[in-house]
Order: C-alpha cells, then sequence, then structure tokens
C-alpha cells in the first residue's frame, strides 16, 4: 500500500495540516527543514497539526522519520 501523505492548505499561512499522518506507526519526529538543510523547527507529536507561524515565507520540507528508518518528505510554501 503506498503511502497518502499531503500538506493542507497550500501555500501555508501559519498553521501546516498533514493529512494521512495517522496511518504511519511508530512516528519518531518530525522536522521542518530549509532548502539549505538546515533544521528549523523539531514537533513529538503526530497528531497532524503543527504551528509554524514564526518561519519566514519560503520554501521548506517537512520530514517525518517512522518504523524502521523510514523518512517521508514533504515539500511546501510559507506564504503570509
Amino acid at each position: 500500500d503506498a503511502l497518502e501523505l499531503y500538506i493542507y492548505p497550500l501555500p501555508v499561512d501559519g498553521v501546516i495540516n498533514v493529512k494521512g499522518i495517522e496511518s504511519l506507526t511508530d512516528v519518531k519526529s518530525i522536522t521542518v527543514i530549509s532548502l539549505t538543510g538546515k533544521v528549523l523547527k523539531d514537533f513529538d507529536t503526530n497528531l497532524g497539526s503543527f504551528n509554524i507561524s514564526d518561519i519566514n515565507n519560503g520554501i521548506y520540507f517537512l520530514v517525518i522519520e517512522h518504523g524502521q528508518n523510514q523518512h517521508e518528505s514533504l515539500k511546501f510554501t510559507i506564504s503570509k
């Protein structure tokens, strides 16, 4: 079964929502990373909704680590 994860709304304006995160088992970390690879924010929950209002406009990745060293990477744009 293919994972169906997606971010909404796009562009993001302060709170990022991840649809499908509840289907992942054993979520270890959720991280917002810049295009240069800098870690901007870490979350320790998989509730599916994350406040990123303190991050500037731009393009970023949301990286979800789960299971046995598996990673899902979702690209998104912040526009306020």
